[in-house]
């Protein structure tokens, strides 16, 4: 296709629902498309729009089955994708590493070791980043106190909430607030 509007009518003729839980491909891309929105950095519209046409491409691919993951249907593939969607549905709380094994139905021994092959990080990583990708966009509420936030996220404190913040964000949730305002 010549260009991006013929791309999307060719490829996206109906609605659908991408199955396979989590994506390896598209998912950092997201977390790509909301760094630049929050950065505004020089030319962050074109590289937003670079973002854009590459999720647009992944998402494709994925629906036509044409790749993008390494082997998204291999066993150890199907195996992250079901504790990351586990994790996800299940942020807002307290999660051990052996409840999240039991739902997949593996042992905590291999599901680390094959969640941090496929992935490079540990199970808690993840979930630390996914619970600070969720803060991020509840922020966005002004209305929500910092404590229910942390509270929505599965923080236990509002102290660990902040401190955690600050390490994966680079400022505290108010700053952040106040510079996505």
């Amino acid at each position: 296709e010549t260009d991006l509007a013929d791309f999307i009518l060719h490829h996206f003729t109906r609605i659908v629902q991408i199955g396979g839980g989590i994506d390896n491909e598209i998912t950092p891309l997201l977390a790509a498309f909301r760094l630049e929105s929050e950065r505004r950095g020089i030319g962050y519209r074109h590289r937003i729009h670079a973002i854009c046409t590459e999720l647009i491409v992944a998402v494709a691919r994925k629906l036509k089955g044409g790749g993008g993951e390494k082997n998204p249907g291999s066993p150890t593939g199907q195996l992250v994708a079901a504790a990351k969607e586990y994790i996800l549905k299940h942020l807002g709380r307290d999660m051990t590493l052996g409840e999240i094994a039991w739902h997949v139905g593996k042992g905590e021994e291999h599901l680390a070791r094959v969640f941090k092959r496929e992935t490079g990080e540990s199970v808690f990583d993840y979930v630390r980043e996914m619970r600070i990708n969720r803060a991020k966009t509840e922020l966005l509420e002004p209305g929500l106190s910092l404590t229910k936030i942390a509270e929505r996220c599965g923080f236990n404190s509002l102290s660990f909430f902040s401190r955690t913040f600050r390490q994966c964000a680079g400022m505290s949730p108010t700053e952040y607030r106040r510079h996505i305002g």
